[in-house]
């Protein structure tokens, strides 16, 4: 045993050897900061960048993901109140034994879809939004809906009309005291 070790220990001094004798420090090419600078000026002026306005820009598709690629969308649904129908983001009722999150989940799957794919930020909600019942209801006083962040990940919703707006067009849509509930939880954008 110790004559293997002791041969390995020489052949690796060979190969150590070897390989430092190989390199011709003068050879090797070198790189200043100034060259490399050019380099990355010269690169980056052959670049071409991609086109930000889409076909669904072009057409004011709002139904589409691809629009506005430089903004963030949210995702809002037509829900009926009352005889109303009013803009909103995806909202239903909170089911005994279900967190919060839970209930943010399936809501999505039931009015939007199962194959519109999204992932949810966290466990705890990021706003909320309350409001009073109309004197007609008996035994009720009100209710709280609460937001989460969610990230699209890919697919189309299968069960009712979407639409995917921007931060102004949010403001234009929204009910007036729904919205500012809203601004106070989205991330403001400053292009």
């Amino acid at each position: 045993m110790k004559f293997n070790t002791k041969m390995t220990s020489i052949k690796q001094a060979e190969l150590f050897k070897a390989e430092s004798q190989d390199v011709d420090i003068d050879a090797v090419n070198k790189v200043t900061a100034q060259d490399f600078e050019d380099a990355a000026n010269e690169e980056y002026s052959k670049f071409k960048f991609g086109n930000l306005e889409t076909d669904a820009d072009k057409k004011g598709d709002k139904t589409s993901t691809e629009r506005c690629l430089q903004r963030h969308l949210v995702l809002v649904t037509q829900r009926k109140l009352g005889n109303d129908s009013k803009t909103l983001l995806p909202q239903g009722h909170w089911q005994e034994g279900e967190t919060l999150r839970q209930t943010a989940e399936r809501i999505v799957k039931e009015q939007i879809g199962s194959e519109l794919q999204i992932k949810f930020i966290s466990n705890a909600p990021c706003g909320f939004y309350k409001y009073k019942y109309p004197s007609e209801m008996n035994g009720k006083v009100g209710a709280k809906i609460f937001f989460y962040y969610a990230n699209y990940k890919s697919g189309n919703p299968t069960k009712s009309k979407v639409n995917w707006l921007t931060r102004k067009e949010l403001d234009e849509m929204l009910p007036q005291k729904y919205s500012n509930a809203v601004k106070e939880f989205l991330i403001e954008e400053t292009y």
